[in-house]
């Protein structure tokens, strides 16, 4: 059911360093909720390993640190270019690897979960490399056979649709438990 929010992100047909950021209010939540802890969970490791304070004079280290890791790599993932890390992808996800995450064709679905790194792309099997898929001229970014009409969508509809739809699939699972 979270699908419903998440396809708000997955829906444009072309890709943009925007596209990070078009999220349903939930599914925004619940991603830069996620980013707060490891971020903390970062400043922590900073603070216990190297003594670096993320209060102070060294916060805007930590900051700087942190929009480098986080916010520019994501800025480029969702880039229209076909940028590929080659041997690094192995570790670091490239904007060729989280295109293919979000391309129309079914041999790339389900791949390329990371947002940042790999390896649990690798270690669960998920993991499509750039270089054995690289992209066909027919090659397309969105939403495959959903009927819905994300390119003429309201505001109103991007925000109360998935809610709607989300609340429809638990009710099915509802009845289908009884």
């Amino acid at each position: 059911f979270l699908w419903e929010f998440h396809k708000v992100h997955h829906a444009p047909s072309t890709m943009t360093p925007v596209t990070d950021y078009r999220l349903h209010p939930l599914d925004a939540f619940l991603v830069y909720s996620s980013s707060g802890l490891f971020a903390g969970a970062g400043a922590l490791f900073a603070d216990q390993v190297f003594g670096i304070r993320s209060i102070g004079q060294e916060s805007s280290f930590v900051l700087a640190i942190f929009l480098v890791i986080v916010y520019l790599p994501a800025t480029l993932h969702h880039s229209h270019r076909w940028w590929s890390w080659g041997v690094l992808e192995w570790v670091i996800l490239s904007p060729a690897c989280h295109t293919l995450h979000h391309s129309k064709d079914p041999k790339h679905y389900k791949s390329n979960y990371g947002l940042r790194l790999t390896i649990f792309d690798h270690l669960f099997g998920t993991f499509v490399s750039p270089s054995k898929h690289p992209p066909s001229e027919d090659f397309e970014v969105g939403l495959q056979g959903d009927s819905y009409d994300w390119e003429r969508a309201s505001l109103w509809q991007l925000l109360v649709d998935p809610i709607r739809k989300s609340v429809g699939h638990l009710l099915r699972i509802g009845k289908r438990s009884q």
